[in-house]
């Protein structure tokens, strides 16, 4: 029992180590890869990189958790595990509440599930949060037709 407890403490400690040496250059620097490899299909890649950036999650930066949760949510959903992305979009909206496309895309993984009640209050969430916080809301769904398509309606 006692060698495990060493184990396990030495393994907190090097994650600590490991954690306090990244700064945020070198670990959302990445991002662009990983949302490139997801795009290209090369989701075992884009999952192995996106593994290693769970290490950089700083519980008292918003935005690194929104940002982890809602790439991983899409990773997720790409692969086909809908509940997963459902759980990781609703996580990375823990950190960051106010992010609309993480309800645009969670609406979606609610839409394949079938459950069409959650996924069109997504939706209507996501349009309502796009209009208070993004001043070109509608440039955004203009320049993004498969958002428009979906947040289309609940625009008045």
């Amino acid at each position: 029992m006692t060698t495990i407890k060493i184990l396990f403490t030495l393994l907190v400690l090097t994650c600590l180590s490991a954690c306090k040496e990244k700064d945020s250059v070198d670990c959302w620097s990445s991002l662009d890869s990983i949302k490139s490899n997801r795009i290209s299909g090369n989701l075992e890649l884009a999952f192995n990189q996106i593994s290693e950036l769970s290490i950089c999650l700083d519980s008292s930066k918003s935005e690194k958790g929104m940002r982890f949760y809602y790439h991983l949510g899409w990773l997720q959903h790409d692969s086909g595990d809908y509940k997963k992305a459902i759980e990781s979009y609703s996580k990375g909206l823990e950190f960051q509440s106010d992010y609309a496309f993480a309800f645009w895309r969670r609406g979606l993984a609610y839409e394949q599930l079938g459950d069409v009640e959650k996924s069109i209050a997504d939706y209507k969430n996501a349009v309502q949060i796009g209009k208070a916080t993004l001043p070109n809301f509608s440039d955004v769904l203009e320049d993004y037709p498969d958002v428009k398509l979906n947040l289309g309606p609940y625009v008045q």
